[in-house]
């Protein structure tokens, strides 16, 4: 045990103790599967399953680290439900026939299903010796007849996702082939040559500037499965082909130049607006690619993971040391020039700004074109509302209808009343330029993300920033064929409750506000409060601010002027 790690083993330590108090295995009962038919609720499920993987999890880890058998008994009953489990696939993965889940359901071959194989393969390569052959056996023959038999028995769309499905389901069947098979079996090196394909086309989901478009979560989830088996593989077959590309090392810094607060990076996508990324997987980046990473002061929390993950998990144990704790670096300026986002950070003087272009046919994907975000390291004033909660509708066709993934939810304008629209729509002449080292420019033309609209000719997005004088100046310029169609609402996205005053609109937070400097006499404002449906499933307030042009012009042209100020 090191300083580093001792809060998390003592959470481990304690939560194993309970479990033994209570004995009783985490159920996961029949109206999960039903809630999910009849209505496309996830959670009730999810949350039952992910507690019985936590339970795990801690058992597993106590065996490890007191080497003690006193959790050996119900740690066993554990894993003996969980090779009984009707499906180690999530119902929302498994296909319905008839009103009802699939009868192939034992063999889908899910992140989760995948996940588990891992899971189960590696706790009995860590402490098989306290385990009873029998539950040995099942551990193994449940893992060859749900995730690998059916993998080399057929081809899976998740093999060519440019996503992190492709990535942590190789990754996990990786990692539970070099657990559970023969080292150097002609079985283990099939299965990892044909994984291969996996984590090439993982890869192509990324360009050279390191983005991980689907948001920093995901960036831990997807790269952090292909780490896990890129370290495992390496050390196994003396092979360095997983860690030695040029991306690899972007991808890497990305959690770095993406920081804007304490746990808090920029939320775009299905990011969340605080993520504690794992820090056996940051220590790895920084001594692996010898990457800044953010700052690393302790072994994350058991807590930190909803899904309780075993790889990031027992990797935060084994790999989180003094030797990779990171200094906050205050300021960065950094503008990822391939999917060309700009990232801002001072957060000595309080300050954070960002703003994007890229393409809306995006991995998890959002219609945010030209949405941006300001804050002062503690508080998002202008926000992004990140990853909504998770349904059976909000991957498939109505996706559009949720606040958080369609442009009305973030900072963009509303046109003739119509949205920026998904589709093979991006940002076009995007132009980053720094002034000095205080003040930069950033813009972008977005007209085409507008298809619905009527004699949109151009729109041109300019931001002005100085970050000595934590001020934003926000410039709009659109052209029309005519002058009734110039009908514009600027629309700025908070989770803070605006106050209107004469000419300004101000969002306070706990220790500072954020002003915005706009005229009645050409603009109507309205406040518009919503609620939108996070990830975890929370209901949250949001406040959409608009701004509606009294006069028509087939030159549109605002100039809004956002500065942060602090409490006194």
């Amino acid at each position: 045990m090191n300083s580093f790690t001792k809060k998390l083993i003592n959470e481990i330590v304690e939560a194993a103790s309970k479990y033994r108090l209570k004995n009783d295995v985490e159920p996961i009962q029949l109206n999960g599967y039903q809630t999910y038919l009849k209505t496309g609720d996830r959670l009730t499920f999810e949350q039952q399953y992910f507690a019985r993987r936590k339970q795990l999890n801690v058992l597993a880890l106590d065996v490890l680290i007191r080497k003690d058998m006193e959790s050996v008994p119900l740690l066993e009953e554990v894993i003996f439900h969980i090779c009984n489990e009707y499906s180690w696939a999530l119902p929302a993965h498994i296909p319905i026939d008839d009103h009802s889940l699939s009868y192939k359901s034992k063999k889908v071959i899910d992140l989760f299903a995948a996940e588990t194989a891992q899971t189960l393969a590696e706790i009995v390569e860590l402490i098989g010796d306290h385990l009873s052959d029998f539950i040995k056996q099942q551990v193994y023959e449940e893992i060859d007849i749900r995730v690998f038999t059916p993998f080399e028995e057929k081809a899976w769309h998740w093999e060519r996702l440019r996503n992190n499905w492709s990535s942590v389901i190789a990754g996990s069947i990786g990692l539970a082939a070099l657990s559970a098979l023969p080292v150097h079996s002609e079985r283990q090196k099939r299965m990892l040559k044909r994984l291969e394909i996996s984590f090439a086309h993982y890869l192509e989901g990324f360009k050279e500037d390191g983005v991980c478009v689907e948001g920093v979560d995901y960036w831990a989830y997807g790269f952090g499965y292909y780490c896990y088996f890129a370290e495992k593989y390496t050390r196994l077959y003396q092979d360095d082909r997983y860690i030695r590309d040029q991306k690899i090392k972007s991808i890497a810094e990305f959690p770095f130049y993406s920081l804007i607060g304490e746990n808090r990076y920029v939320p775009y996508s299905d990011a969340s607006n605080h993520s504690e990324l794992p820090s056996g997987l940051l220590c790895y980046c920084q001594q692996t690619f010898d990457v800044a990473i953010p700052p690393v002061t302790e072994a994350t929390s058991l807590y930190s993971d909803s899904c309780y993950r075993w790889a990031p998990m027992y990797r935060n144990l084994i790999w989180t040391t003094k030797a990779c704790r990171a200094e906050v670096v205050e300021t960065s300026r950094h503008y990822f020039h391939d999917f060309e986002w700009l990232v801002i950070r001072d957060l000595e003087k309080g300050f954070v700004f960002s703003a994007k272009g890229g393409a809306n046919n995006e991995s998890h994907n959002h219609n945010d074109i030209g949405h941006f975000i300001i804050g002062d390291g503690h508080d998002l004033f202008l926000t992004d509302l990140g990853a909504g909660e998770y349904t059976r509708d909000y991957f498939g066709e109505k996706r559009y209808t949720f606040l958080a993934n369609r442009a009305l939810g973030h900072s963009l304008p509303l046109i003739q009343g119509k949205e920026q629209k998904a589709g093979e729509f991006q940002a076009e002449n995007v132009h980053f330029q720094v002034f000095n080292e205080h003040i930069s420019e950033f813009s972008l033309e977005m007209a085409e993300t507008y298809p619905e609209v009527e004699g949109l000719q151009s729109f041109h997005r300019k931001w002005v920033v100085d970050e000595q004088k934590k001020s934003v100046l926000l410039e709009d310029a659109l052209s029309f064929k005519s002058f009734d169609q110039a009908i514009v609402t600027e629309n700025f996205v908070s989770l803070f409750k605006p106050i209107l005053l004469d000419n300004r609109i101000i969002w306070r937070g706990n220790g500072s506000e954020l002003i915005l400097e706009f005229d009645r006499n050409i603009d109507t404002p309205k406040i518009i409060a919503d609620v939108f449906s996070d990830h975890d499933g929370v209901h949250t307030n949001v406040y959409l601010t608009q701004l509606e042009n009294k006069q028509k012009n087939c030159q549109y042209a605002r100039r809004y002027s956002f500065k942060l100020e602090e409490l006194e």
